[in-house]
């Protein structure tokens, strides 16, 4: 009797064993009619092979029989797993000659794992949009620069100069090579904080005097503000960017340029910087310039440095009583006390 049940209980675990191995196989096959079902059809089943791909990647065997078919199932598993990864690339890249759709080629070329693939779909794109989406946001500087070199739009050129990944300074730099917009460049040089590179280069194409001090006055890097005021040639800049540069240096270079009086009275008197203010008031010898400086300047020291270099008494007197300042009133006062 013991024997007996010692005999049926081995048939029984060989007979579960083969039930569960019968049944793994069934679910490969499903698997495998799945994969050819959505092989045959085009990009929505693309993108539902991917999604089946992600959950057999998952799939693990466990306990398929107490006969050593636990290896034997893990195994076709691992089979299976690479014959769907390689499904995968092969998939992309035969469906990429049907694919025609711009905003699914930028979605391939930004999310595809295989750089031939992606580069692939980059070179079927047509629209500078997607484009620049791919040179702006792509992970791979390669793909990126592909992109790039393929627009043409300035606007699209003009954000992928400005905006590119920190680590993709080279697409910034092949954007800005490609613009030739002279509001574009502009653009790039006053508001570009990623790609210092990027930004002078942009300046280094604009011969737009007007932008040159719109861009010294207000780009955010510092060595970019330089560069656009040495660029500038126009005289006629130099009080503006006195007086509106963030950049105290540059407002200093821009008075040490400066002969006209009107313009250094301008600046002596509306100056973000103190120390501009002060150079322009030493560089103005006119006393009607001065007084105007004395009574209207921004900064009450450049105002007593004006009433310093006053010698006209009318000068003085209308100082004396008009003055914004009344320190600068009471040194004017003083002055003229002593002329008496």
């Amino acid at each position: 009797m013991k024997n007996f049940l010692a005999l049926f209980c081995c048939v029984l675990v060989v007979l579960m064993g083969n039930v569960r191995a019968d049944m793994y196989d069934m679910q490969i096959e499903i698997l495998d009619s799945e994969i050819q079902r959505l092989t045959n059809e085009k990009q929505q089943e693309y993108a539902k092979l991917k999604s089946c791909a992600k959950s057999v990647k998952n799939f693990k065997i466990v306990g398929i029989s107490l006969l050593g078919l636990t290896a034997v199932g893990a195994t076709v598993n691992i089979i299976q797993h690479k014959k769907l990864g390689n499904l995968r690339v092969q998939l992309a890249d035969e469906d990429l000659s049907e694919i025609t759709d711009n905003n699914e080629l930028e979605e391939i070329a930004l999310r595809s794992d295989n750089v031939s693939v992606a580069l692939a779909a980059v070179n079927k794109i047509t629209d500078d949009d997607n484009l620049g989406t791919i040179a702006v946001y792509s992970d791979n500087v390669s793909v990126a620069l592909a992109a790039v070199a393929k627009m043409t739009d300035q606007g699209d050129l003009r954000n992928v100069a400005a905006s590119s990944k920190s680590d993709h300074e080279s697409a910034a730099l092949a954007a800005v090579a490609k613009i030739t917009d002279q509001e574009e460049l502009e653009y790039v040089a006053t508001y570009t904080s990623k790609h210092e590179s990027a930004a002078k280069a942009a300046v280094n194409k604009i011969t737009d005097q007007e932008k040159l001090e719109y861009i010294a006055e207000y780009s955010g890097l510092k060595s970019v503000r330089k560069a656009a005021f040495e660029k500038m040639t126009d005289k006629t800049k130099l009080g503006p960017v006195a007086i509106n540069s963030d950049d105290k240096s540059v407002a200093l270079a821009a008075v040490a340029k400066m002969t006209d009086q009107g313009d250094l009275r301008n600046v002596a008197s509306k100056s973000k910087h103190e120390s501009a203010a002060l150079a322009a008031v030493e560089k103005i010898t006119d006393q009607e310039e001065l007084e105007y400086v004395a009574y209207n300047s921004n900064h009450e020291s450049a105002a007593l440095a004006a009433v310093e270099k006053i010698t006209d008494q009318e000068e003085l007197e209308y100082v004396a009583y008009n003055s914004n300042h009344e320190s600068a009133a009471k040194a004017a006062l003083a002055k003229l006390d002593a002329m008496k």
